[in-house]
C-alpha cells in the first residue's frame, strides 16, 4: 500500500458521521476485524468509519488533539500540520484502490474511559478487535463522535 498525498477533495467527498455510520453493519465490521486478527495486527490497526466533520477550506486539514479529557478535531492550515508533529491517523481508500489521509493526529491523542452521557450521545466510529475464548471475533467500540457547536468533539467509547 502506498499512501498518497493529502487532497482536500478526498476529505470533502466523505459523508457526515450520521449518514456514514449507517452504511455499514456489525457483521461487515467484524469481517474486517477477522482479517486484522488473522494477520495479528490487532495491536496496531483499528477500523474507523471515516467521515466529514464539516467543510474545510482548500488549505485546511482535520487535526485531532487532546483537550482536557476530550479528543477534539478541528480544521488546521495544511502548512501547520507538519510543524505540529502530526501524522495521518485516518486514511481512506478510493474506488480506484488509492489510499489517502483524511485526518491527522498527534501522539497526545490518547484514549480514556468515557462517561455514560458521552456513550449515549455519541455515534460509534472506531472499532478494535480481539479473539474470544472460542476464536470468534470480539468487537470493541473505542470511540464515538459527538458534534458540538464549538467544533467536532471525538469522545472515547468503551
Amino acid at each position: 500500500m502506498v499512501l498518497c498525498s493529502y487532497q482536500n477533495q478526498i476529505y470533502e467527498a466523505l459523508g457526515d458521521v450520521e449518514q456514514t455510520a449507517k452504511m455499514v453493519d456489525k457483521d461487515q465490521i467484524n469481517e474486517i476485524g477477522k482479517i486484522i486478527l488473522d494477520h495479528e495486527y490487532e495491536e496496531d490497526v483499528c477500523v474507523i468509519i471515516a467521515h466529514r466533520h464539516f467543510n474545510l477550506a482548500q488549505d485546511e486539514a482535520m487535526l485531532e488533539t487532546l483537550e482536557g479529557k476530550s479528543r477534539v478535531s478541528r480544521p488546521v492550515s495544511w502548512e501547520n500540520i507538519a510543524s505540529m508533529g502530526a501524522f495521518p491517523n485516518v486514511i481512506t481508500c478510493t474506488r480506484e484502490n488509492q489510499w489517502y489521509p483524511v485526518g491527522y493526529g498527534t501522539r497526545t491523542s490518547e484514549t480514556r474511559p468515557c462517561s455514560e452521557k458521552e456513550f449515549t450521545e455519541g455515534i460509534p466510529t472506531t472499532y478494535s478487535f480481539a479473539r474470544g475464548k472460542n476464536g470468534q471475533v470480539e468487537q470493541g467500540c473505542n470511540r464515538g463522535c459527538r458534534p458540538t457547536q464549538a467544533g467536532h468533539v471525538i469522545v472515547h467509547i468503551g
